[in-house]
């Protein structure tokens, strides 16, 4: 039965065909986008060679040298602990040490997200200079994870949302001076535990924060819940993966190697970048 050719049967067909083509280029031109995780290749405010070593010039090398920690929980709010005025969750060796030194009621973050921060609270840049202006992901991560998230950046590709995944460093440039970094040379024992973030140095050793500043190490490379998520003492992996584990045991094992580190500095000064993992 011939099919009468009608103004609303062309109209129809042509918009299936067009719909058909359109999927079928979109489907094509994205499948590379999803399944690459695009890497930056000119960062941002980069030092030139030699200037790394102008910044760590030491000022003045007879200056008192207290010892310095850090402690840097994710996703813990301002008010959440008791020298900050929270009256319900107690945090007594958290307050003695408020008490004992200095307590900051005026700070900024250079970044909203995760990496960013982290970036400038070690460096005192801006994202934009570090190229950390997003959170590096896990280089092997899973398959099913990738495509999922890649789809956010096809989408922003086609101008339906503004992401800026393409530029997003792969990790802390090398170039980078840390604050680790110069307390080394003015004499201090520097160590971290805990969540780095700052480059996924399981596939990538250049991004090990031993590679940038600190004498000692313990902890993830990034967030707890990407996978796969390794733990690493210094430069060797001690645990493959914590996903789908009970991963509270993170927070004791963080505070007995970061007591074992303060222990070892003896009556040198000391520099300590405590980043616990929870309550992420």
């Amino acid at each position: 039965m011939e099919e009468k050719i009608t103004r609303r049967n062309l109209i129809k067909k042509g918009i299936a065909a067009g719909v058909a083509v359109g999927a079928g280029t979109l489907i094509g031109t994205c499948t590379y986008k999803l399944l690459k995780t695009p890497d930056i290749a000119d960062l941002y405010g980069h030092y030139p060679p030699a200037e790394k070593l102008k910044k760590l010039a030491i000022n003045n090398a007879n200056a008192i040298r207290p010892n310095v920690i850090i402690i840097y929980c994710d996703d813990l709010g301002y008010g959440d602990i008791g020298c900050y005025g929270n009256s319900v969750i107690r945090t007594p060796n958290i307050d003695s040490l408020a008490r004992e030194g200095n307590k900051f009621t005026d700070f900024y973050a250079c970044a909203a997200v995760c990496a960013p921060s982290r970036a400038g609270l070690l460096t005192g840049r801006y994202p934009f200079r570090t190229g950390v202006i997003g959170n590096p992901f896990p280089k092997n991560e899973p398959l099913g994870r990738k495509l999922a998230r890649n789809f956010g950046m096809m989408l922003r590709g086609l101008g339906s949302m503004d992401l800026r995944d393409d530029v997003v460093a792969r990790g802390l440039a090398s170039e980078e001076v840390t604050i680790a970094e110069a307390l080394k040379l003015a004499g201090y024992k520097t160590g971290m535990v805990g969540k780095w973030h700052l480059g996924d140095y399981s596939t990538q050793p250049e991004f090990n924060p031993l590679r940038h500043g600190f004498d000692f190490y313990y902890g993830v490379p990034h967030s707890n819940d990407m996978r796969p998520c390794p733990v690493y003492k210094n430069e060797t992996k001690v645990i493959d993966n914590i996903h789908g584990e009970d991963q509270s045991f993170l927070t004791g094992t963080y505070t007995q190697e970061a007591l074992q580190f303060l222990e070892s500095c003896g009556n040198n000064p000391f520099f300590l970048y405590f980043a616990h993992t929870f309550p992420h």
